[in-house]
């Protein structure tokens, strides 16, 4: 970690080492913005949840993601 207070990744939670290098006032302005502990979680949760409902999205039509929302033109 900087002397400017940047962050690190830590594997132990990112949120909990913000807490411990910001502090204070500027730990409460992330807050307000959704960055907490809690919110992380159910991104990650529904991130995951995403990759696998596209995955079986691709195995049952046998077209991927790109296809089925039309970004990608067909094979010919």
């Amino acid at each position: 970690m900087g002397g400017n207070g940047a962050a690190m990744a830590s594997p132990r939670g990112g949120v909990a080492l913000l807490r411990v290098t910001l502090g204070g006032d500027a730990m409460r302005a992330i807050e307000q913005w959704g960055w907490t502990e809690r919110a992380e979680r159910w991104n990650g949760r529904l991130a995951m949840l995403g990759f696998v409902i596209a995955l079986a999205m691709e195995l049952l039509t046998g077209q991927g993601v790109l296809h089925q929302l039309s970004l990608m033109l067909p094979h010919r």
